[in-house]
This record gives structure tokens, sequence and C-alpha cells, in this order.
């Protein structure tokens, strides 16, 4: 008399009629591979057990580091990307109904138009890092300035809001 047929990986067994989960075994047990070519274990209820890991910290940050309200709105924020490798300085100002996005070295790297007739009306547009990775921002405003900045990468859709 022959043993039960056990699945290649040994997690499953064949009771004549399907496949079911495999009694724990023993070293004393004797084991019949099944053959590969006639019998199928069914997909669905197949088990893989991945490998624990850590998540890797992949979320956008940013620091306020100075505002400015006179003689015009400034902002200059820490930026940090952990997922590009990006951690700049990036101001916004604004002149003539639109916020310019600039690095510290004064590279502009984009404009954010106001939404509205007035400057707490809002700005929204794009900024993109050299090297590639851009950005969706939205400058949320009020008479007092500046009160939040969303930044949405337009890559991945990663959104982060950050209060001013």
């Amino acid at each position: 008399m022959t043993g039960p047929t056990f699945s290649p990986d040994g997690q499953w067994m064949w009771d004549g009629n399907s496949w079911i989960p495999a009694p724990p075994q023993s070293n004393t047990l004797p084991h019949t591979p099944s053959p590969i070519n006639h019998q199928v274990i069914p997909s669905t209820t197949t088990h893989h057990t991945q490998p624990h890991h850590s998540p890797v910290e992949q979320n956008i940050h940013c620091v306020l580091l100075n505002k400015r309200w006179f003689p015009s709105i400034k902002l200059t924020l820490l930026f940090n990307d952990p997922q590009y490798g990006l951690q700049e300085e990036v101001s916004f100002s604004t002149l003539a109904r639109t916020y310019t996005a600039k690095l510290a070295n004064g590279l502009p790297i984009g404009k954010l138009p106001l939404q509205g007739l007035v400057v707490w009306s809002g700005a929204k547009g794009v900024i993109t890092f050299p090297g590639g990775p851009s950005y969706a921002v939205l400058l949320d405003t009020g008479p007092l300035g500046v009160k939040a900045l969303t930044v949405t990468d337009m890559s991945d859709g990663r959104t982060s809001k950050c209060w001013i």
C-alpha cells in the first residue's frame, strides 16, 4: 500500500477527489510526489508566504524654514522626497499674480498662477526639479498669506499636505 499523494511543495494532499491542505508530516510517514503531468493544484487556494520587510519611507515632507509678508509674500520650505533622493530648499514668492518657485541657488522650477483676482484666492501649478521629478502644487491662501501647501507627485500620485 502506498502513502498519500502530496503536491510538489508538500502543502496539499490528494484525497482521491480533490486537493486538501496537507496534515503536518512527521519524519516517519512515507512521501510520494505526485505526477505533475495530469494533476493540477488549484491556484485560488495556494498561499505563498512572503518575508516581512519594513516599509521604506516614501512620504513627501515639507518643513517651513521662513515666512515673509512684506514687501512681498515669500515662503521658504525644505522639500524632502526620499523616493527620488530629493532634499532641496524651495522658495515661493509672489509678484504680479503668480507665485514663482525657486531653488536656493535661484533656479526657477515652476510658476503657480493665482486662481482668482486677489492673492488669497489660492494658486496652483507644477514644479519640476532638475533631474526630472515633477509635482502638482496647490497653495491654499487666505488674507494673511499661505495657509497650506499640497504637493502631489505627478508620476505616482503620492500626496502630502503641509500646513504653514
